[in-house]
């Protein structure tokens, strides 16, 4: 699902604009396996949250240990999603942002 979305959203783009999208999503881009690793061995601390850039969710996690471990042990299952999620939220910034300089570049 995640491949097909990407490849929706360069459509739209020239060459150019594509590498630029690219080489902007490889390294903005949360690996949800990671996030998972993360997770596993300090999600009590909430470094997954913050992995995934959610701050607010991993302060929480942290002053609370995890919500006593319920909440580290429920994110195990949802982490890997919130990864993904994250990545199409970055690609549609960055595609907006291309055509927003595609567009000044025009006038």
């Amino acid at each position: 699902m995640e491949i097909e979305q990407l490849a929706t959203l360069k459509h739209s783009l020239t060459s150019e604009e594509r590498l630029q999208f690219d080489t902007q999503m490889a390294s903005l881009r949360k690996k949800p396996a990671i996030a998972l690793i993360l997770s596993l061995f300090f999600g009590a601390f909430g470094i997954d949250r913050f992995y995934v850039g959610h701050t607010g969710l991993g302060v929480a996690k942290l002053l609370t240990l995890g919500g006593l471990g319920f909440w580290a042990l429920v994110d195990l299952f949802l982490i890997m999603g919130a990864a993904r999620q994250q990545n199409m939220a970055t690609a549609h910034a960055i595609h907006a942002s291309l055509l927003h300089m595609r567009a000044g570049s025009a006038r």
